[in-house]
Parts: structure tokens; sequence; C-alpha cells
């Protein structure tokens, strides 16, 4: 990571080719890596502060920070309901 500034416990804004990059530690071994879509640094460093403490709300809140996608959701739901059928809860329909 090239010109890498910690801001916060967890956070990191670096450059990569230019543009301003974040990564947010979300979880003990678990980060998130977003774009800041520009090439400024104080607007870069501002933008990070935000979604670091956006983060943090939802933490507070009790919300995760990143929503899983319809796809997983639904492999979870299917898992769930062939475990269910195993045990003989629910029919194979």
């Amino acid at each position: 990571m090239e010109d890498a500034v910690h801001i916060e416990d967890g956070l990191v804004v670096f450059s990569r080719e230019g543009i301003y990059q974040m990564r947010l530690k979300v979880a003990p071994q678990k980060y998130v890596y977003r774009s800041l879509k520009t090439r400024n640094k104080r607007d870069a460093i501002a933008a990070a502060k935000r979604e670091f403490y956006r983060a943090e709300f939802k933490r507070e809140e009790g919300r995760a920070y990143i929503v899983p996608t319809l796809t997983s959701v639904m492999a979870d739901y299917t898992k769930q309901r062939e475990m269910d059928h195993k045990r003989g809860k629910v029919g194979a329909g």
C-alpha cells in the first residue's frame, strides 16, 4: 500500500494507482476494502471517516455492516430446508 495513512483503529486510507482506497476492519480477521473514488487525500480521509462512523453506528445498533447477498441467503435457506427434510420435519417438496 503506497501512501498509507492510519486514521482510526481498524481504518487505513491508502492510494492505489492514484485513487484513494480504504480498508476497514469489521471483525477480528475480516476487512472490507472500498474505493473512495477520489485523487485528493483530504477528501479521501473525510470520506473514510464518514464510512467508519457509519459502520460504528450500525454496530452499536446491532445491524450488520456487510449485508449478505440474495444468492448467499438463498443457499443458506436451501441448506436448512434440506437438513429439515433429512430430520423428517418437512416433506420433500
